[in-house]
């Protein structure tokens, strides 16, 4: 869980709503969640007519490094991937199925700038992602600390896989 109330939470929900300001940029409506343990972070609806309809949920991450180097696509490409807890897939999935609409993860790559996602499930709940877990050690919360978790690598060769936003920075 985020430890939304500290400095390093602060920061990570700013960049989330650059994020959030990135996808209404793009004509949809972004609807944050109020509650910091909420298993995703926003709901994504398109305007039809004189009404909203939902389109997607997403868990939006921020990460600048990956152990002692930055991550960036040429890392992802090289490493195996996005890690993210089966968890917040599993979360996720759940609540595409029980909404009717697809799951993605969003990752800004704060070092380049560079917004990245995946499309994890279809409307039905159905992984379409290929995820496979393993427990693997990982930081508690933005503000540090160790916790074993079973985790997925997600990986940028997927046809799941787009960039939302190239960054600016090198």
């Amino acid at each position: 869980m985020l430890d939304s109330g500290s400095p390093s939470g602060e920061e990570a929900i700013a960049h989330q709503r650059e994020v959030q300001d990135l996808i209404s940029s793009m004509g949809y409506v972004v609807t944050e969640m109020p509650n910091p343990t909420c298993p995703y972070d926003i709901l994504i609806s398109k305007r039809s007519g004189s009404g909203l309809v939902l389109s997607g949920i997403a868990e939006i991450k921020s990460r600048t490094r990956a152990g002692n180097k930055d991550l960036t696509i040429d890392y992802l490409n090289n490493e195996g991937g996005y890690l993210i807890s089966m968890d917040k897939i599993e979360s996720g999935r759940k609540a595409s199925k029980y909404l009717g609409v697809p799951f993605f993860i969003i990752v800004k790559l704060v070092s380049t700038g560079d917004v990245v996602c995946w499309k994890v499930t279809d409307a039905d709940g159905s992984l379409i992602e290929e995820v496979s877990g393993r427990v693997s050690q990982t930081r508690a919360t933005v503000n540090g600390g160790v916790a074993n978790r079973e985790n997925a690598f997600l990986s940028t060769n997927s046809k799941n896989f787009f960039i939302l936003e190239q960054g600016t920075r090198s």
